[in-house]
């Protein structure tokens, strides 16, 4: 008895090691975004000018709707593959793990390569006769192909718990095109917007090179005892993603094309120079909660494992425990952000972006109210609940459409801002009572708070 109790605090230690380790990785990849999502900006504000970023970012932003579009097919391979693989992983069936892995980058290839020759061709036969900046589009595209391919690539390595290399190839990549608009900053590239679309397309080339290295290196190393005859179809492999993956994936695609139809809105309804500071206010906010949203894979995983060894008490305690941390968190980063965000705005974009402040600290009072998102998240994908991911994040998107499009319309560019604070308002009672109803957690609002 004391060995199998021994046995099990070994094991419970070893999974805190592995969230701790894991979210440490997450963290540092976020918060180094952090510092390229200053770097970068600085170096792109002095290029252009506001007028053309706003041109750059409605067209990434289309870019960015088609590959939303193109990652819900197969349904949420990228979701799936974390759910499967640590599965796999601790049943020890690694043939099926070796054949599964192969045949997700085989059904992701072919899907990808329908969906771009889709797009090419209407490409040509819509999009080049009616968008003004039809060139900077075709030069994006290739992000479709890519994009979609690091998604699935990213999922595969966090699967087998390769927090470290997703950490370093970001870093990689991101000083690659750092150096890329130094250069053009330092003219010895001529500067032009068609070029900066290059490097964001090279920069996730790179990223997509780097990655099948390491998938080839994890693949090749997985033990050959039992031999790979015996392969998962590409049929049956399509059957699992969709069985876990569908309702996922047709929640955030949701939520994906709702987050680019925010930026194509103003585009239609407001300036195109608001388009550049709506973009700004969110990259500043994502700033932020991207530094939390590092817990979210290394909690889905931990969750994944607790609740398949039926340990609910100590899913209870790390899912408050989370939430505790997390508003303590915001408090302090929110009231920082917010202090800094008028000395941001000079420093990083220059004095003529500094109409923006206002943009920023709206967005940032937005943010307050999504504390329990992500261990909420975590858990109803670890409980295999995933179809009600789909429910919420339709509840969302109707709230943030409805609110955002009619403060829009009727209050101007400042208006959304607050449609964007209501609607996180009414998502937090939204998540607060999922909490309790479907997930059995009750959440103790004094000792949260105080």
């Amino acid at each position: 008895m004391k060995q199998l109790d021994s046995s099990k605090k070994t094991e419970n230690n070893n999974e805190y090691k592995n969230l701790f380790k894991n979210s440490i990785y997450s963290f540092l990849h976020n918060f180094s975004g952090i510092f390229f999502q200053i770097i970068i900006p600085f170096l792109i504000a002095r290029l252009i000018t506001i007028e053309s970023w706003g041109v750059l970012i409605l067209s990434m932003s289309f870019i960015t709707l088609v590959a939303v579009i193109t990652n819900y097919f197969p349904p949420a391979l990228e979701y799936s593959i974390i759910y499967y693989v640590p599965r796999f992983i601790s049943l020890e069936e690694n043939k099926k793990l070796r054949s599964f892995i192969k045949s997700v980058i085989i059904l992701k290839f072919l899907f990808l390569l329908f969906f771009y020759f889709c797009f090419l061709f209407l490409f040509f036969i819509i999009i080049e006769k009616i968008w003004t900046n039809s060139t900077l589009i075709f030069i994006l595209s290739p992000l479709i192909i890519f994009s979609g391919f690091n998604t699935i690539f990213y999922s595969i390595l966090r699967g087998f718990n390769r927090f470290k290399p997703i950490f370093l190839i970001f870093l990689f990549s991101s000083f690659f095109k750092i150096s890329l608009l130094f250069l053009m900053f330092s003219e010895l590239i001529t500067v032009k917007i068609e070029y900066i679309a290059f490097i964001y397309v090279i920069n996730e080339i790179i990223q997509f090179l780097v990655c099948l290295i390491c998938i080839f290196n994890i693949v090749r190393k997985l033990t050959k005892e039992e031999g790979f005859d015996k392969k998962i179809p590409l049929k049956e492999i399509f059957k699992m993603t969709s069985k876990y993956g569908f309702p996922i994936s047709f929640g955030y695609l949701v939520y994906g094309l709702w987050d680019q139809i925010q930026i194509q809105g103003i585009g239609l309804f407001s300036p195109i120079e608001n388009v550049t500071g709506y973009n700004i206010s969110q990259s500043y906010s994502k700033n932020l909660t991207s530094l939390y949203s590092s817990l979210s894979t290394p909690l889905i995983r931990s969750f994944t494992t607790l609740n398949v060894s039926n340990q609910s008490e100590k899913i209870k305690k790390i899912y408050n425990l989370v939430i505790k941390l997390k508003l303590f968190f915001l408090s302090i980063m929110v009231g920082i952000f917010f202090y800094l965000s008028d000395f941001f705005l000079l420093f990083v974009y220059g004095s003529d972006y500094g109409n923006f402040s206002i943009f920023l600290k709206l967005m940032l009072i937005s943010v307050i109210f999504n504390v329990i998102q992500t261990p909420a998240d975590a858990l109803v994908l670890a409980k295999n609940k995933q179809f009600y991911i789909a429910i919420i994040r339709l509840i969302m998107a109707g709230i943030y459409a409805s609110l955002f499009f009619l403060f829009l319309i009727f209050f101007g560019i400042i208006g959304s801002f607050f449609a964007l604070i209501f609607s996180n308002i009414l998502i937090f009672i939204i998540y607060f009572i999922l909490s309790y109803k479907l997930l059995v957690i009750e959440i103790d609002l004094k000792k949260l708070i105080f």
